[in-house]
Order: C-alpha cells, then structure tokens, then sequence
C-alpha cells in the first residue's frame, strides 16, 4: 500500500483489497486473548478505529467506505501502527523477562 499512488487505490484494486486484508488481521490479532500486550501499545481510539474499519471491511461491504480517509488510513496511519506492534513484539515485557527461555 505505501508507496501507492491515491488514483490506484479503489475498491477491487490489489492495494485495496491488501489494506482490507491487512485491517481484519490486524484486528482480529488483537482479539486473540494473548494480545494484552498488543492492545496496550495502542490507544482506545486506535483500536476503536480499527474495529470500526474491521466492521465496515469485513460486514458492511467496501461501499460504505470513505475511499479517501480509508487511503489516508492505509498510507499513512496503519504503517505506525504496525511498526509499533512490531516494536512491541520484538521486545518483551518486563513481567515476561524472567530469563527462561520463550515457548
């Protein structure tokens, strides 16, 4: 999606469809039980957007999208996000750095 052009980003292009994607997995990762973690890098109005987007995407059916603001989200909003969660990933807890090894 970065690095893609807002005249390419429509509903049924490939960059739209991946943000699609991109936005029910990533919600769905932080309905997971074992996402405590996750969901606490975020703020309530992260994830709400994200379910929200999630919804819209997943039930309501891309027509009921703002193709701007959902472009301006995959763009520009959504890489942050993840990079945050990939920090977060990347570096364990404190309650988890027990020095054992991780499952």
């Amino acid at each position: 999606m970065l690095g893609t052009a807002r005249e390419a980003f429509f509903d049924g292009s490939p960059s739209y469809d991946a943000a699609s994607m991109v936005v029910v997995r990533l919600y769905g990762l932080l309905e997971r039980a074992d996402s405590g973690d996750l969901r606490a890098t975020l703020t309530e109005d992260e994830i709400a957007a994200l379910r929200t987007m999630r919804n819209i995407v997943a039930h309501g059916g891309d027509a009921r999208m703002n193709d701007e603001s959902f472009w301006t989200t995959s763009t520009r909003e959504l890489p942050v996000v993840v990079t945050r969660l990939q920090r977060a990933i990347a570096t364990p807890s404190a309650a988890d750095d027990d020095g054992a090894p991780s499952e």
